[in-house]
């Protein structure tokens, strides 16, 4: 498994603070009921 993280690109803590960000900005009439984050590239 350790070599397959310098094969893919995995989520690091930022990608998920950038989708916080994201979420906090948003107008008070947006309703975001469900947000799900999934790499686009996954070890297996």
């Amino acid at each position: 498994m350790e070599g397959l993280l310098t094969e893919i690109d995995p989520l690091r803590s930022a990608d998920v603070a950038e989708t916080v960000a994201f979420i906090a900005a948003s107008p008070r009439h947006v309703n975001l009921t469900d947000i799900t984050i999934l790499p686009t590239a996954q070890a297996v």
